[in-house]
């Protein structure tokens, strides 16, 4: 399959025109339905209401497609009428597939995207996460939303995005009658950098160091391909590790600080795409993954082919996405095989 080459940037190097274009772009695939994709809202057995001659299904609009496939991704498991969901299962964290579903997830965002625009070099931006300190340098009006002066966690009236309304938010719902995530839009988008007082550790962004660090990390993933494996690089950028790469249970480092130090929506597992910063956050540690693809000149038997977490096996397909994908398809070198790659300049000892 050939792809059209597109480079993806920080998001503060784009020219202000190039900013309103893609927030625009946002805003529309926000309040556009998916061409090409409906949800369903039951499981398997209920798909087709009988008795009323309908299906569970509904249209939905492409961004919050996006949300809804992690949403799926991550939902426990229906036992059945009044017994409730079983967890456990995770399908896109806390383990090999953590990097490639993530990875396949914004290409997916993205080429809706290219064709919503009819524009094929359209590229999802990155946002360096990796600045230290306790400021959101991309949390401002032209960008992702500055602070409301009305409610420190809630996003200025003067962003698009504080009119966005998130969904997939009714968990308990789903857990306890057997639904799934529906079209439904529920509350406004909430963040707080920093603002967690009771948690002082998340109170700062990743350091430079934390990538250069996690660059030398030389193995992919180690046994138990879970969140407590120790030097694995993929266990490290995910942020369950330090930044060294030992696994240290008290530690929330890389990508899982990023969300943490939101405070709000993006902190939230099943909600944390409804955050348009999960857009930019994710493409930064896609950057950092293809980044070590490339050093470490990795070859497929790098990604464990047996023994991780169920959907995270090397030739298992990604969960939801269909067409099935498989997570060795996206374990490749991004310029050469997905059709994208990165403007970084990468800190350095």
């Amino acid at each position: 399959m050939t792809f059209f080459l597109v480079v993806r940037r920080n998001i503060l190097d784009l020219r202000a025109e190039e900013r309103r274009r893609f927030i625009g772009a946002l805003d529309l695939a926000k309040n556009t339905v998916h061409p090409d994709y409906v949800i369903a809202t039951r499981h398997y057995n209920e798909l087709i209401d009988q008795e009323r001659n309908t299906t569970n299904f509904q249209n939905i609009s492409i961004y919050d497609f996006f949300v809804w496939t992690h949403y799926y991704s991550v939902s426990k498991t229906f036992l059945g009428p009044g017994q409730g969901s079983a967890g456990g299962i995770d399908f896109s964290h806390e383990g090999p597939a953590f990097l490639t579903w993530h990875r396949y997830h914004l290409m997916q965002l993205e080429r809706d995207i290219q064709n919503l625009l009819q524009d094929p070099s359209f590229a999802l931006p990155y946002w360096n996460f990796a600045i230290g300190g306790n400021e959101c340098d991309i949390c401002t009006d032209d960008l992702v939303g500055a602070r409301s002066n009305f409610d420190q966690n809630l996003l200025s009236p003067n962003s698009v995005f504080s009119r966005w309304q998130v969904v997939c938010e009714f968990v308990e719902d789903y857990e306890s009658l057997g639904t799934i995530c529906n079209n439904t839009a529920g509350n406004s988008i909430r963040r707080n950098p920093a603002g967690n007082i009771a948690r002082p550790m998340v109170q700062r962004l990743p350091e430079p160091e934390d990538v250069v660090l996690c660059l030398e990390v030389n193995l992919f993933d180690t046994p138990p391909f879970f969140s407590d494996s120790t030097e694995s690089f993929r266990n490290t950028i995910e942020g369950y590790s330090e930044p060294s790469g030992q696994y240290n249970p008290t530690v929330r480092s890389l990508h899982n600080l990023a969300h943490l130090f939101l405070n709000g929506t993006g902190g939230q597992t099943h909600l944390s795409p409804n955050d348009p910063i999960f857009v930019l956050l994710h493409t930064f540690t896609d950057a950092v993954f293809d980044e070590w693809l490339r050093r470490h000149n990795v070859d497929i038997n790098q990604y464990p082919l047996e023994d991780a977490p169920i959907g995270h096996n090397r030739q298992y397909n990604m969960v939801p996405f269909w067409p099935p994908v498989s997570n060795i398809e996206m374990f490749v070198l991004a310029t050469d095989n997905l059709g994208y790659s990165y403007d970084v300049q990468w800190p350095s000892k």
